[in-house]
């Protein structure tokens, strides 16, 4: 844990999550020929918004990394001095809607909600999923991350005072100016019943993943802790609260661990075609392309370095932090 920046307090206690057996381990699913197909889409580069939409239908089930993680956002707002209470909230990147259900603790009954993401599909499944439990002035509606500042309907719907993004930033390709367009969408707080404002968030540090990476090569671009505090400070924010955990999860075998991945949107193979056009990972590293041959060895390996008693493993570096 990291003190906080603005007020010294510590950083709260958080559960020993640690090893954790997939769902696919503990009902015993057996793989199959589609299973196969998943895993071979599986490699993990700069998710796309058809990635996550292809994901909607099983992304909330399957995401319990990310579930889990949206809960940290909300119970660091609420151990905050005074216990403000927001009745604004914008949120990017909403997905199934389990940051929108974390944060509806430290909302005022009658708080209006702008609820966005970049896939109608992954709305959809949101609205489906909770909608009837929102506030009655909520707007549900699409948007890229890098374009909300200048969206007409996130703009007539401002000022907020509090800002929401899960597990999303990290897709940006300049988080700094995502986090500053923000700011701009907020307003002063002007006493006890109007809170300063801020903004929350999760991601992922290097060592997430970092089985795949280890053994493709292709690996997605994660900041350090000091990264994001310095993202969040160039764009105007102080830091209040920062935490970063570790979790690993556990899968039967390498292919669930595939699957796993492109049914939660962080999929998409670099194919022998990309490679032949020359483009690059955000990393600045030629993408590998996964032929059969090359997926059969990358199974048996992964299969080989990473067993445990458990199952298999697959590690997560999420952080979470609190904006003033």
């Amino acid at each position: 844990p990291r003190e906080g920046e603005v007020d010294g307090a510590h950083a709260p206690r958080r559960p020993a999550w640690g090893l954790r057996p997939s769902d696919a381990d503990r009902s015993g699913e057996r793989m199959t020929e589609k299973h196969d197909t998943d895993a071979a889409r599986a490699m993990p580069h700069p998710a796309s918004v058809a990635h996550f939409s292809r994901a909607a239908k099983t992304y909330h089930e399957e995401a319990r990394i990310q579930r889990r993680a949206a809960e940290a956002p909300a119970e660091l707002v609420r151990e905050l001095p005074g216990s403000p209470r927001f009745t604004r909230m914008l949120e990017l990147g909403c997905g199934t809607g389990a940051m929108t259900e974390a944060m509806l603790s430290v909302l005022e009954s009658e708080a209006a909600l702008t609820i966005t993401d970049a896939s109608d599909a992954m709305t959809a499944a949101l609205h489906a999923r909770i909608g009837s439990s929102l506030p009655a002035d909520t707007v549900i509606h699409r948007v890229e991350m890098e374009a909300v500042g200048t969206d007409e309907v996130v703009r007539d719907r401002a000022p907020f005072d509090l800002i929401a993004l899960g597990s999303v930033l990290q897709w940006a390709e300049d988080p700094a100016a995502v986090l500053r367009d923000l700011r701009a969408l907020t307003a002063p707080g002007s006493g006890p019943k109007s809170p300063a404002p801020r903004l929350v968030f999760t991601a992922y540090l290097p060592g997430t993943l970092k089985e795949v990476r280890e053994l493709s090569g292709n690996g997605l671009p994660f900041l350090t802790e000091d990264g994001w505090a310095d993202a969040a400070r160039a764009a105007g924010w102080a830091v209040e609260r920062q935490y970063a955990w570790e979790e690993i999860d556990l899968f039967p075998t390498a292919k669930h661990v595939l699957r796993h991945l492109s049914v939660t949107g962080v999929n998409g193979v670099r194919a022998s075609q990309d490679a032949s056009t020359g483009s690059k990972s955000p990393d600045g590293e030629a993408p590998k392309p996964m032929t059969a041959s090359r997926l059969a060895a990358f199974l048996k390996d992964y299969e080989a370095r990473f067993a445990t008693p458990g199952g298999v493993t697959l590690t997560w570096r999420p952080i979470a932090m609190v904006l003033r």
